[in-house]
C-alpha cells in the first residue's frame, strides 16, 4: 500500500495517555452515530425544519401494521426497533425477524420518508433478512441518512449487501458494531468509504481524524485504511493507536519508515 502523502500530519494527542474508554449500548439517536461529545452531526441539514417529530420505537412499527399500514410512523423522525420478532413485537427468549419483516419494514420507510434515522438492535437476523434490508434501501425512495446495525448477527454476506446498498442509497452514516464481520465483509463496507461521512462513530469524512479515543477493531482498520489510501486526509490523530504495531501494519503502515514518522 502506497505510503499517505507527506501533507498528512500523525499527532500524538495529549490526551491520549487514557485507555479507550469501553462503552455500552447507547441510549439516544445521536450518541448511536456520533462519538460523545461530538459538537454537530454529519448529516445533510434540512431546509425545513419539523419540531413536531420525534424518535419512535417498535410499538410505532406494530401500530403501522396493525393498522393495515395506514398510520403508526407519520410523527416519527427515527425509529429504533430492539429485540423484535417478525410482527415487531419485543418477545422474552428470542429476537428474530425474517425477510418478509425486512420487506414490511422498507415499505414503512418509503411510506415516511421523513424517518431519517434507523437503528435495528440486539436481534438476530439471517443473512436473507439483511439481503432484503439492503435491497430494499437501495431503491433509494426512503428518507434515510442513518442505519445502525447493533449485535444483531450481521455475517459477510449482510455487510456485502448493505456496502452495496451504500453505493445506491442516501445513507451517509453507519454503524455496524458488535457484529460477526470478517476481513470479506469489513473490505466491502471499506469499498463505500466514499458514500460515508461516518463510520461506527469515526467521522472517516473529516479532513482532521483523531482517532485517539476510538476503539479500532478490524472491521475499523479496514475502513480507516481505505479513507488513508483515498488521499483526502490532512490530519491524523492515532494517539496510542501509534504504539500499536499490528493496527499500524493494517491501516497500511508496513514498513519502518512509515512508522518513524508516527
Amino acid at each position: 500500500m502506497r505510503a499517505l502523502t507527506a501533507s498528512i500530519i500523525f499527532a500524538l494527542a495529549v490526551c491520549s495517555t487514557l485507555p479507550a474508554v469501553v462503552v455500552g449500548f447507547p441510549t439516544d439517536v445521536k450518541s448511536v452515530f456520533e462519538r460523545e461529545g461530538s459538537d454537530h452531526e454529519h448529516v445533510p441539514v434540512k431546509l425545513v425544519l419539523t419540531p413536531a417529530l420525534s424518535g419512535c420505537d417498535q410499538r410505532a412499527m406494530q401500530t403501522y401494521v396493525e393498522s393495515g399500514k395506514s398510520k403508526g410512523l407519520e410523527s416519527c423522525s427515527s425509529l429504533w426497533l430492539t429485540e423484535f420478532d417478525h410482527q415487531f413485537k419485543t418477545l422474552g427468549i428470542e429476537h428474530t425477524a425474517d425477510v418478509a419483516t425486512m420487506q414490511t419494514l422498507t415499505e414503512a420507510l418509503e411510506a415516511n420518508t421523513q424517518v431519517a434515522s434507523l437503528i435495528l438492535d440486539k436481534t438476530d437476523l439471517s443473512a436473507d433478512s439483511f439481503v432484503a434490508l439492503a435491497e430494499g434501501l437501495a431503491k433509494n425512495k426512503t428518507g434515510l441518512h442513518s442505519l445502525a446495525i447493533l449485535s444483531c448477527t450481521l455475517e459477510d454476506v449482510g455487510a456485502e449487501a448493505i456496502a452495496r446498498a451504500l453505493n445506491t442509497s442516501a445513507i451517509v452514516r453507519l454503524n455496524v458494531a458488535k457484529n460477526k464481520i470478517s476481513q470479506v465483509g469489513a473490505s466491502a463496507l471499506a469499498s463505500a468509504y466514499r458514500r460515508l461521512t461516518v463510520f461506527n462513530t469515526i467521522p472517516i469524512a473529516d479532513e482532521d481524524l483523531d482517532i485517539s479515543s476510538h476503539q479500532i477493531h478490524p472491521v475499523e482498520a479496514a475502513m480507516l485504511r481505505s479513507v488513508i489510501s483515498g488521499g483526502t486526509l490532512k490530519k491524523l490523530s492515532l494517539g496510542m493507536h501509534a504504539m500499536n504495531t499490528p493496527l499500524l501494519v493494517a491501516l497500511g503502515f508496513e514498513d519502518e519508515d512509515h512508522k518513524e514518522e508516527l
